[in-house]
């Protein structure tokens, strides 16, 4: 399973392959369910129902495909959505996806950076595939993936990119379908990251941990953890963290809680691999192991994919 995703909660470790799901506590549970081969995310529900997107790709018409199961103890289902979904988020007992519009739906358009339509569509539980999505037309680009997005009573918190250059909070309202975007601002008010390149930035992440205190807490691909505050777009920086952020290395960060957790698997093959932990509030950097010849058999075709922490580390 490429990119697959792992939840870890009180009643066990949930994770699929694409043969079916599967949920180890005391004993190993599965359930047969085929999946393709790429899974784009996956929720612990609050009754304990594993949901999990996979990519099922194009259809002849132009418009993209993904499978939605949903794993309630011995029982699996699954239907299809339309979208390639890189932001998805837990409201409540809902899950939602937001994508572009692809096939019939997407907006004809021959110019490069044109404004791109995005809709925003209820995965679980199911409904019509027909029923008609919330959608908009709008500047704002997805930037990278979002696949546990934080929820704060219905709306949506990610980051984005307004015609292709400017950084902004994207924020999508699911109650009342409402999409309000701020650019980020450095404390003086400049525009974050005016004088960066793409290759400092790199890819930010956040999961459904990362609104703290009514701000959004975000990692940077440099390396330093950023906080915004929402209906000003300020940000400021929090802390820097200890790991390679090169090019060929891995790092990957997990937000619970209480903290931040950094899995560093440096560019250089033969150095080991080392997981850090940050507390979210002082920035107090905490080593808790390292691996030695681990990070030596990464390639192209064997990277570090699905991270969770024990729920008692939370």
């Amino acid at each position: 399973m490429d990119t697959a995703s792992l939840t870890w909660t009180d009643a066990g470790l949930a994770y699929f392959d694409i043969d079916g799901g599967y949920l180890l506590n005391d004993r190993l549970h599965a359930t047969t369910d085929p999946h393709p081969d790429r899974q784009e995310a996956q929720f612990t529900m609050p009754d304990e129902t594993t949901v999990a997107l996979f990519n099922d790709g194009f259809e002849d018409d132009g418009a993209y495909t993904e499978l939605v199961t949903a794993i309630t103890g011995d029982t699996s289902t699954t239907h299809e959505v339309e979208g390639m979904n890189w932001v998805a988020a837990r409201c409540g007992d809902r899950v939602f996806g937001i994508s572009e519009a692809t096939g019939p739906h997407a907006l004809p358009s021959d110019e490069p950076g044109g404004p791109s339509r995005l809709f925003l569509r209820q995965l679980y539980p199911a409904v019509d595939r027909d029923a008609p999505p919330a959608a908009l037309t709008t500047p704002v680009t997805l930037a990278g993936f979002a696949p546990d997005a934080p929820c704060v009573d219905g709306v949506i918190h990610y980051l984005g990119y307004q015609d292709e250059s400017t950084p902004v909070l994207a924020q999508w309202d699911t109650i009342h379908n409402r999409f309000t975007t701020t650019p980020l601002t450095d404390p003086a008010g400049q525009p974050l990251f005016a004088d960066a390149t793409d290759d400092v930035i790199g890819p930010w992440s956040m999961n459904s941990h990362s609104w703290r205190d009514d701000r959004l807490v975000w990692f940077g691909g440099d390396g330093i953890v950023r906080s915004t505050d929402p209906t000003t777009g300020i940000t400021t920086d929090r802390f820097p963290t200890r790991g390679d952020v090169r090019l060929y290395a891995q790092i990957t960060p997990l937000f619970t809680q209480n903290w931040l957790y950094v899995l560093d698997a440096p560019a250089d093959l033969n150095a080991p691999i080392g997981l850090w932990r940050y507390d979210l509030d002082t920035g107090d950097e905490t080593p808790l192991l390292t691996i030695d010849d681990l990070n030596t058999i990464r390639g192209q075709n064997l990277v570090i994919r699905g991270t969770a922490i024990a729920p008692t580390h939370q």
